[in-house]
């Protein structure tokens, strides 16, 4: 079987997350920051009557900070109960993937290698964050 796989680049990094957990990409939108929460956490979004987490996986998974500018989008994940949003710096466009397992750890795309997240993925990296002021 075969997944559709919204391709992305934040931060020098190309990913890919499954079509069925995207509910908008937006531009535009305000993200309020929130105090005491680390680097890769940038803030709240409120759209449409719901709050989503925007997660930066540029600088959660270690990349150079993102440059922000006014043409960030964000891409709006519907999970359980949750809502997340992505930092993104570009859609790089549609990928079917097999399920077979072959290719849903990343796969290529034009010499590219593009690494596949899961909103489970994400919500974990999120957790997993030091939250607060650090003890010196």
């Amino acid at each position: 079987m075969r997944m559709e796989t919204l391709v992305f680049k934040r931060s020098g990094l190309c990913l890919g997350i499954e079509i069925e957990h995207i509910r908008q990409v937006v531009r535009d939108v305000t993200v309020a920051p929130v105090p005491l929460t680390p680097p890769g956490y940038t803030g709240l979004i409120y759209y449409r009557g719901e709050l989503f987490d925007v997660a930066d996986l540029g600088i959660i998974m270690g990349k150079q900070h993102a440059i922000k500018s006014e043409r960030t989008l964000n891409i709006l994940l519907k999970w359980k109960q949750k809502g997340i949003a992505l930092a993104a710096d570009e859609i790089l466009g549609l990928r079917s993937v097999e399920e077979d397992g072959s290719e849903l750890e990343g796969f290529t795309l034009e010499g590219i290698q593009i690494k596949i997240i899961t909103p489970e993925s994400v919500w974990k990296m999120l957790s997993e964050l030091p939250y607060g002021p650090r003890q010196i």
